[in-house]
Parts: C-alpha cells; sequence; structure tokens
C-alpha cells in the first residue's frame, strides 16, 4: 500500500515538473517574441510612405496595369478579400497580404512572365483599407481604434491618397482613445509597427515626443500611423507638470464627455456635456430642479476596473468644480434621488387613489 502510494506521489511529482517545464517553455517564447522586436529607430523611418513600406491587406482595393493594349489587362481592379486573396485573369488566386506594393509588382511580373514577354506591372492604390491601431497604457480608454477612409478630413490635411479621408497620426489615436490623464507621460509614447519583409520584416519600434508637438509645434514627432500600430503612453512618476497641464487645454481630449443621468428629473438619459460640465449644470440641463431634492448618487469608473459611489445634497449656490458639485468625467453615471417629504407624498397618493375613485363613481349617481 505504501509503495503504490509513493508511486502516485512520484508520478504526481514528474507531472507537476512537467507543468512547470511547459509553462516556462511558453514564457521563453514570448519572451524571445518580446526580445525580437527591434531597437528603437529613428522616427524618419516610420514617416516613409514610398511603395516600399505600405503594407497591403484586407480591404484595399487596387488598381493593377499589365499591359495597355490587351482590354482585359490594360486596368484591373481588385479588392484584397478577407483571406489576403486577390483574383486576376489568366494568373488566378494571389496571396498578397503583408507584401508592400513593390514586392507585390515583383510577385506579379515573375507569374505574368509565364505567357507574357517581359512585363512591367503597375500597382496604385485606389481607395487604402481601414486603419486599426491599439492604444493602451495612459489614456483615457484603452482599446482598438478604427480609421476609416472618408473619414471628415482635419484641418484640411493633404494626403497621400488624396482629400476624401486623411492618413491618421498618433495624436488623432490618442484623441479616439479619449484623450490623456493627468498622469500621462507624454515624452515617452512608443510605437510598435510591423516593419515589410523587403526592409528585414519583424517588429521595429520608436519613441516619440509628443510634448513637444503640443508645446513647440515640432510635428516630425506626430507620425502618420499603419494599420496593425500598437501605441503606448507610458505612465508618469509624479502627477501633472505646468507643460501637461497646458496639453491637457489642447485638442488632444474631446472638448466633449458622455454621462448618464437617471432619477427624479424630467428628461433621464445619455448628455453629452462639455468637459469642463459640473453635477449641478448637468441635473439643471435635465430638467432643472425643485425645492424638494433628494440626494445626489455620483458613480464613476476608476483606473483600475473598479468604480466609486459618492452622495450629494444638491446646492444650487455650491461652487463648480468643489468637493459639494465636482466637474463630471467621461462615463459618470448620475442618479437623482427623490427627497423624503416627496416619498410620503406619493405614499400618500397611493393610499387616497382608491377614495378618490370611489367617491367620484359615487358623484355621477348622485
Amino acid at each position: 500500500m505504501l509503495k503504490i502510494f509513493n508511486l502516485k506521489k512520484r508520478n504526481f511529482l514528474f507531472f507537476f515538473i512537467a507543468i512547470l517545464l511547459f509553462s516556462q517553455s511558453k514564457i521563453n517564447k514570448v519572451y524571445s517574441e518580446i526580445k525580437n522586436i527591434q531597437n528603437t529607430i529613428d522616427i524618419e523611418y516610420l514617416e516613409n510612405t514610398n511603395d516600399n513600406f505600405y503594407i497591403l491587406g484586407e480591404g484595399d482595393f487596387l488598381s493593377i496595369k499589365v499591359l495597355e493594349f490587351i482590354d482585359n489587362l490594360s486596368k484591373i481592379q481588385v479588392l484584397i478579400d478577407m483571406q489576403g486573396n486577390i483574383v486576376l485573369p489568366e494568373i488566378g488566386r494571389v496571396y498578397v497580404s503583408g507584401l508592400t506594393i513593390n514586392e507585390l509588382e515583383n510577385l506579379l511580373n515573375k507569374k505574368f512572365q509565364k505567357i507574357i514577354i517581359e512585363p512591367d506591372i503597375k500597382i496604385s492604390i485606389i481607395t487604402p483599407k481601414p486603419i486599426k491601431v491599439t492604444v493602451s497604457g495612459e489614456v483615457k480608454n484603452p482599446g482598438m481604434y478604427t480609421f476609416f477612409y472618408g473619414d471628415p478630413l482635419p484641418n484640411n490635411e493633404e494626403t497621400s491618397f488624396g482629400t476624401l479621408g486623411f492618413t491618421p497620426t498618433v495624436f488623432n489615436a490618442i484623441q479616439k482613445a479619449g484623450g490623456i490623464s493627468p498622469y500621462s507621460d507624454l515624452t515617452n509614447i512608443e510605437v510598435i509597427r510591423q516593419n515589410s519583409l523587403s526592409n528585414g520584416g519583424g517588429q521595429i519600434k520608436t519613441n516619440l515626443n509628443l510634448l513637444e508637438v503640443l508645446t513647440t509645434g515640432d510635428k516630425s514627432q506626430n507620425i502618420k500611423l499603419n494599420n496593425n500600430d500598437n501605441i503606448y503612453v507610458a505612465k508618469g512618476n509624479e502627477k501633472i507638470t505646468f507643460k501637461i497641464k497646458e496639453a491637457l487645454k489642447s485638442n488632444i481630449n474631446s472638448p466633449f464627455i458622455n454621462v448618464y443621468i437617471s432619477g427624479d428629473i424630467r428628461s433621464p438619459g445619455p448628455l453629452n456635456l462639455k468637459r469642463d460640465t459640473d453635477l449641478n449644470t448637468a441635473i439643471l440641463i435635465s430638467g432643472g430642479q425643485s425645492f424638494f431634492k433628494g440626494n445626489v448618487t455620483l458613480s464613476r469608473f476608476t483606473s483600475d476596473g473598479g468604480y466609486s459611489n459618492k452622495k450629494f445634497r444638491f446646492n444650487r449656490n455650491n461652487k463648480r468644480g468643489s468637493k459639494k458639485n465636482p466637474y463630471l468625467k467621461e462615463g459618470d453615471i448620475i442618479y437623482v434621488g427623490k427627497h423624503s417629504l416627496k416619498v410620503v407624498n406619493e405614499i400618500v397618493n397611493d393610499l387616497t387613489r382608491p377614495f378618490v375613485g370611489i367617491y367620484s363613481t359615487y358623484k355621477i349617481f348622485d
């Protein structure tokens, strides 16, 4: 019996060690993948917009010219499908996702050489794919964001794809993520990008100083984004400095916030308010205030994923931005309760309503 017990213990020990070794191999794999990201590179490299840097993918709408004097090959228009393929006359399906324009031209030249003497493929982008980026770190709403071709053009900027849309920048991505917080380190913003095969493949990264963009107007730090870019805003060691306060006043943070209000008000529901709106103003906008007001509960999500509840007594004389009348933040939920006298009045009404009904019926037949 003791031998069986020891055998079970030994088998369990071997199993446990195997699990540890497997877990360690997974950790090593992840660590090696992180190490494969190349060292910080010059910003100028990421700003390249020529045909050897733009990486093709699902949603890119292409114009391909093979031979001008053959109708079905003079101007081919194709959309890269969900699997990363295009279908061309004479050669059929071709997987193109992950290639640059130059790389695809070289690939198609080789394929068309089998049926055409000295082909000279020319490719251009008619409509670029949506640009999806991930924003994380010290921003209001971290997550994945998508920019579509045809989005409003900010400040009449010109782009490499014309004037119907714009090529988003790091600044635009942080705006979409709700803007910065008082602890955002704008001098240390990391961008990780997929490198083209022609330029070595793998991932490359650079660090930006967006504070220079906001304080000196140095736009070289505000690089244009590519699809699947990852943007990380570091957290500073200390709370906001004077320069960051100036940055918060800029349009990197949206001038509006969205809150929700309910309870004893005339117009419950979502509100789109100016960023410096206080609690009292939101209540007044949603239906004013009566003499008998109950407690106001303000629910707010915290940076660690939780939320806090604070109760306030409504008083229109409370100073804006004070502890009794705080400025609102994105995602705040406001509940306006009923005053105790109002609750008592409603109870009395509920109790007396049947008698009022009986009395009214009696008067009809009287």
